[in-house]
C-alpha cells in the first residue's frame, strides 16, 4: 500500500515527480495541494510533457497543468479525490 505518492518502502510512485506522485494517490485518499505544490505541479507536468512520447499522456498532463494554472490565477485550492 502507499500514501501521499510514496510506497511502503519509501519510493515515489513517479520518481522525480513528487507532486505528481502525491496526486496519484487520489484513488486512496483525497489530495489537497498547497499553492506551492500547485506551482510545482505545473512545473512537473511541463517536464513530463517534454519527456513523454505518449500523446494521450501529454494531453492529460496539459489538462492538469491548465487546471493548476487557473487555480493559481484565482487563488483557488485544488483537491483531487475519488467520488
Amino acid at each position: 500500500m502507499y500514501s501521499s505518492g510514496v510506497t511502503a518502502n519509501g519510493e515515489m510512485l513517479a520518481p522525480g515527480y513528487p507532486t505528481l506522485s502525491k496526486v496519484s494517490s487520489m484513488y486512496i485518499d483525497p489530495v489537497t495541494l498547497t499553492r506551492t505544490e500547485t506551482a510545482a505541479l505545473i512545473q512537473e507536468c511541463q517536464r513530463a510533457i517534454l519527456n513523454s512520447k505518449d500523446e494521450s499522456a501529454k494531453r492529460e498532463l496539459e489538462a492538469i497543468s491548465s487546471l493548476a494554472e487557473k487555480a493559481l490565477s484565482i487563488s483557488a485550492v485544488i483537491q483531487f479525490g475519488h467520488p
